[in-house]
């Protein structure tokens, strides 16, 4: 090296030392660019001797020549980075197609499952003719179960089987169910078919009890005070439904004690027949919403085309050439019987051709003060077939009641075609107008129940219709002295109540109501009114579903809901 050229000595020496720099650069570089600084720098600082221009120009040309590499391998790992993000979309993008396209495979199969449920209940219940039935197909896909008795066969019975056996005939999720099981041992007046469509449908009623994954709408039709036992114990099932309507009515201008408490805490509606009925609900504390629905009456039955006369067969005590007023009802203070006898007898004399039948099931050994030696008849009792019999027989039909909750025997009377008298005020002014009714006025009111302690201890303060004797004469009057203007109301008083009380045309506007409830509420959250009951030690166990159960349960529901929507679309 001494003996070498001077230039080509430094040539050698700055060669050399520019390749071990190239080397120390490329075996570092990869790790990070502060190691590349730290290295450069400490390079700098070993050449700091080199003073010699041509080395200077040839470490900055080297020096650019690594920046522009540190910039192309920036532009690489940008575009690497941009590839694999692109690709991460596109990944994401698919599973979530896949995804849905699960959800959509669920969906189907549990629209074929459900539409399976709903024609297993319609075969099994030999419902086939509501397949196609436009009535059918114009309702949404709920259960709608009715809960009630009907074993003391009287007027809370018939107006619950006036209900049902419609509800049973149009909507093939429907059932009901009674608190009792002897009630085809009292249910009287009805014929096998309509036998046949009760036991038929009681049974779906159990079923849809149990059918908890499906939208339950529930109606039970009993006192206020009765339902925290009826919910909690009779029926716990209905703790599972959505929505609970209560169907009831009262014959004063208040409601019994407990009743308001009870609507409110363990209903989320309640039905009454008429809108006297909306406005004393709401004014006795009534805060869940009141519904006026009326009440239906089986127009088969009462049809005084189908329905023959036994004049002295049923009112033997009357001559047949009487002219007859029926008045129908339980023998009791709010009935009004005894203004009614009075009137009867102010306004005829022996001389005239009257006579006033009264069917009550306890007249025992009651005995009329008829010092006029009018006509009279005590009916004690009449056969389901003759009860229709009776309004065709009578020539008017009359009550003296001081209230009503719906007046059944009145809405029947009319439905036969009876001029029929009525004090207008309570349940009655759902229906009884000046032009289908001889109205009694009633302008004032009076204590309830005065003379009977069990009412007074729950209904103090209550008042009702103040029916007077000169008003109920004078309507007897005007019926007797223009008979053919009487039978003109009557006739105009059947169209009315054809029209607008058959059974079937109540039914419709029940599932009218149910359908606005099952499209207006079932896409919320709806909050039950009651608290489920903690199930007492020994039978948590069998009655606490675990998480697994629960939770299949819920997403069971969830996609229910969002299906019932879709099939009600």
């Amino acid at each position: 090296m001494r003996n070498l050229p001077v230039n080509l000595a430094t040539y050698l020496k700055y060669g050399s030392l520019i390749i071990l720099i190239t080397l120390i650069i490329n075996q570092f570089y990869d790790s990070n660019e502060t190691s590349l600084s730290k290295l450069t720098s400490r390079t700098l600082n070993q050449t700091t001797h080199i003073t010699d221009e041509k080395f200077l120009t040839s470490f900055n040309f080297f020096i650019n020549k690594t920046s522009e590499l540190n910039d192309r391998r920036h532009h690489e790992f940008n575009g690497l980075f941009k590839q694999a993000l692109d690709e991460h979309e596109e990944r994401a993008e698919s599973s979530n197609k896949r995804m849905m396209s699960d959800i959509l495979d669920t969906v189907q199969v549990l629209e074929r499952e459900v539409g399976e449920l709903r024609d297993r209940v319609v075969r099994r219940h030999n419902l086939e003719q509501f397949q196609d039935a436009s009535t059918y197909k114009k309702y949404n896909f709920y259960r709608f179960v009715w809960v009630t008795t009907i074993s003391n066969n009287d007027g809370f019975a018939d107006e619950a089987i006036d209900f049902i056996i419609p509800l049973c005939n149009k909507y093939p999720m429907f059932g009901w169910i009674d608190e009792s099981d002897i009630w085809q041992e009292k249910v009287r007046g009805r014929s096998s078919d309509q036998m046949k469509i009760l036991v038929q449908c009681q049974e779906k009623g159990r079923e849809l009890l149990e059918m908890k994954a499906i939208p339950g709408i529930a109606l039970l039709q009993f006192a206020p005070i009765s339902l925290e036992t009826v919910i909690t114990k009779e029926f716990p099932q209905l703790q599972d439904f959505h929505y609970l309507v209560g169907r009831t009515m009262f014959e004063t201008n208040g409601l019994p004690k407990g009743w308001a408490d009870g609507i409110n805490t363990y209903l989320n509606e309640v039905w009454v027949p008429s809108e006297y009925h909306v406005s004393v609900f709401k004014g006795w504390g009534v805060t869940v919403p009141v519904k006026a629905v009326g009440e239906g009456y089986d127009n088969n039955r009462f049809n005084p085309a189908i329905v023959s006369s036994e004049r002295k067969k049923l009112f033997p005590t009357c001559d047949e050439d009487d002219y007859i007023f029926l008045a129908i009802g339980k023998w009791e203070d709010r009935k009004g019987y005894d203004h009614l006898l009075e009137a009867y007898r102010d306004a005829f004399t022996a001389n005239e051709k009257v006579c006033l039948a009264i069917r009550s099931d306890n007249l025992g050994d009651i005995s009329f003060d008829n010092p006029n030696k009018l006509h009279t008849c005590k009916i004690a009792r009449l056969s389901d077939e003759q009860y229709p019999m009776a309004f065709k027989s009578a020539d008017a039909y009359i009550t003296a009641s001081h209230g009503e909750g719906w007046g059944r025997p009145v809405v029947e009377a009319m439905a036969m075609g009876l001029p029929t008298i009525v004090p207008v005020w309570g349940g009655v002014t759902g229906y009884a107008n000046d032009d289908v009714v001889i109205p009694i006025l009633v302008d004032e009111l009076e204590i309830a129940y005065p003379a009977d302690q069990r009412y007074l201890k729950d209904s103090f303060g209550h008042q009702w219709g103040k029916v007077q004797v000169p008003r109920i004469k004078d309507a007897m009057q005007r019926v007797y002295n223009d008979q053919e203007a009487a039978k003109a109301i009557g006739q105009a008083a059947r169209q009315y109540v054809l029209e607008n009380f058959a059974r079937d045309t109540i039914a419709e506007r029940v599932l009218e109501r149910t359908n606005d409830i099952f499209e207006r509420r079932f896409g919320e959250d709806v909050t039950r009114k009651f608290v489920r009951a903690e199930p007492v030690e020994e039978d948590k166990k069998d009655t606490v579903p675990n998480e697994k159960e629960q939770s299949k349960q819920d997403q069971e529901t969830t996609v229910l809901k969002s299906l019932i929507e879709k099939i009600g679309r």
